[in-house]
């Protein structure tokens, strides 16, 4: 009996994980598809976060700097993510103090 309780939460996990990211991908194809590229990145703070970070400053400074940190931050790992912005992560973690540039602008 513990065998299909096990199966029957296994579902319930599933089910329950499931239809949110199928809903989530779904919102998010919606907006990409129908929000054009630059609004997006005016809504994010893309533009102003190359700014910034056109010369190497600390994540969390350089965030304050280009808007409220808690809004700008999940575009500044967006952009770390497409490796428009990157940091030297061999000597330590990524932290509030990480120095954090544009690609291709020197060490």
């Amino acid at each position: 009996m513990w065998i299909v309780d096990g199966l029957r939460h296994a579902f319930q996990m599933f089910w329950e994980v499931w239809w949110a990211l199928v809903l989530g991908f779904a919102l998010s194809g919606i907006v990409q598809a129908w929000v054009p590229r630059a609004r997006l990145e005016r809504a994010l703070g893309g533009r102003r976060l190359r700014e910034v970070f056109a010369g190497p400053a600390s994540l969390l400074a350089g965030a304050a700097e280009a808007g409220d940190p808690l809004a700008t931050l999940p575009a500044l790992f967006h952009l770390m993510w497409r490796q428009e912005l990157v940091a030297d992560v061999r000597r330590e973690r990524l932290g509030p103090a990480t120095q954090v540039r544009a690609a291709g602008t020197g060490r």
